[in-house]
């Protein structure tokens, strides 16, 4: 469940074109430094979804799916099934079409994604 909220906002920012990452990329520590689009959008969530309010009142040093290497994941994984959706080779993606990306399973996104053997962890 936290991998399709954390989907969603990776589709949202791609299909706007918009960077995901700030200055300081950290959900701990001072409100008032830029903490770019992706963290900021999963804490204004938070304040509504009790889902990622759990994530992000975790401790410092365990798994959250928030790095910035994490959201490179995500991305990286959405560009593959864009990419096989479409067939396309050899061809740089800068943006997920609205359209496609409404298209997408996220179950095998996120199947797709822990077989890249990054951190797993199960949330229910």
């Amino acid at each position: 469940m936290v991998l399709t909220r954390l989907l969603d906002v990776t589709l949202t920012l791609s299909t706007c074109n918009l960077a995901f990452r700030g200055h300081k990329e950290t959900v701990y520590g001072n409100d008032s430094c830029p903490k770019g689009i992706f963290l900021s959008i999963v804490e204004l969530l938070a304040k509504y979804d009790p889902i990622l309010q759990e994530l992000l009142s975790k401790p410092k040093g365990q798994i959250k799916y928030l790095s910035p290497k994490i959201q490179n994941e995500l991305i990286s994984v959405l560009v593959q099934k864009v990419e096989n959706a479409l067939r396309l080779s050899n061809l740089a993606i800068l943006s997920i079409e609205n359209s496609m990306a409404r298209n997408l399973n996220f179950d095998d996104v996120i199947n797709t994604f822990a077989e890249q053997k990054v951190r797993r962890k199960e949330f229910k």
